[in-house]
């Protein structure tokens, strides 16, 4: 593509929930990329139609009220990598660490969950890497995950990790779900933990688009 063949496609990426800092980030060619931080997380974006996406979270302070024998699952680092425009092998890395002086006793599965912001689900993917029985207290450990991932038609989509009850009957339970422990990730109404957001405004024409 010439230089002068600019802003075909408009491509936001924010971090949610909060809108607490507000920073462009000029992209070469095809794209304009916007990152939207919340107080205390780092968000950085790099790429065009293919993007990779990479966060740090904060963990919440301690609760005073939670008993001390209860394991806290904070998520410390986030890696998204894939493409908007095409089918792709979205690549995910997440790495987290247990506060609490007890492991997770129960072997739960998590789910990567990209929604509209009506709530209208567009990609829901199990992670089998992701095990946070492994987690021994005070231990810190990184999951990837490959996995087939669709295009991205024009909208506004959200990021959650979706970590249900392991016990069938109460898998859609949001009062059930596991909610990590940092600032501005768990929505208790939802039971989802909120990662990150990003908007397809336009796709390249096909001519335009990489191969």
């Amino acid at each position: 593509m010439k230089p002068s063949v600019v802003a075909k496609t408009l491509f936001a990426i924010s971090l949610v929930p909060s809108l607490a800092i507000i920073r462009d980030v000029p992209i070469a060619s095809e794209a304009i990329a916007t990152q939207q931080v919340p107080s205390g997380t780092k968000c950085d974006v790099t790429g065009t139609t293919k993007i990779t996406i990479t966060c740090d979270y904060t963990p919440a302070p301690r609760d005073a009220n939670i008993p001390d024998a209860v394991p806290r699952i904070v998520l410390n680092h986030a890696m998204f990598s894939f493409e908007t425009n095409d089918e792709s092998h979205m690549k995910i890395e997440l790495t987290f660490t247990n506060l609490g002086p007890a492991a997770f006793s129960e072997a739960r599965t998590a789910f990567i969950a990209i929604d509209e912001p009506s709530g209208k689900n567009h990609v829901r993917r199990p992670l089998p890497q992701v095990d946070l029985h492994k987690l021994a207290p005070h231990q810190t450990l990184t999951f990837s995950e490959t996995l087939l991932s669709p295009a991205f038609p024009r909208g506004d989509y959200v990021v959650h990790l979706w970590i249900p009850s392991a016990d069938p009957a109460l898998k859609f339970d949001a009062a059930h779900n596991l909610l990590l422990d940092n600032l501005g990730v768990p929505d208790s109404v939802t039971g989802l933990n909120t990662l990150a957001s990003f908007t397809v405004a336009a796709w390249p024409d096909r001519k335009s688009r990489p191969r």
